[in-house]
């Protein structure tokens, strides 16, 4: 049985006041993801990479435990980009072929924050 799904979700978040340090915001990698998903289940491995477990579901009968690596890369002094290297389903060995595309920048602007994430 083949399951598939695609997401696409876009941020513009204007910020009124301290807008001069939101560059500096997007350095604090570990914050901003933690931020961005959900802390408790954020891992940091060494600097730019995190293990996320993302939150279980159930297909039918199985439940599903997605485990996924996050590459983190701060680039432009304004940008911050994410993208998953690797996934997996934690306990379950009989899947092989999961994937999990995470493809997600964030910029900061003379406006605040914008962004655009893509998950499949």
């Amino acid at each position: 049985m083949s399951l598939a799904f695609n997401a696409r979700q876009k941020i513009d978040l204007a910020v009124k006041n301290n807008i001069q340090r939101l560059p500096d915001y997007l350095l604090q990698q570990e914050r901003v993801v933690g931020a961005m998903l959900d802390p408790k289940k954020l891992v940091p491995l060494e600097k730019g990479n995190f293990r996320y477990n993302v939150t279980s579901f159930k297909v039918f009968q199985l439940e599903v435990n997605p485990v996924v690596s996050i590459a983190v890369v701060n680039s432009e002094g304004n940008k911050l980009q994410m993208h998953a290297t690797d996934s997996e389903l934690d306990g379950l060995g009989l899947v092989d072929d999961f994937e999990l595309m995470l493809d997600a920048t964030l910029i900061a602007t003379e406006n605040g924050l914008v962004g655009e994430a893509f998950l499949g």
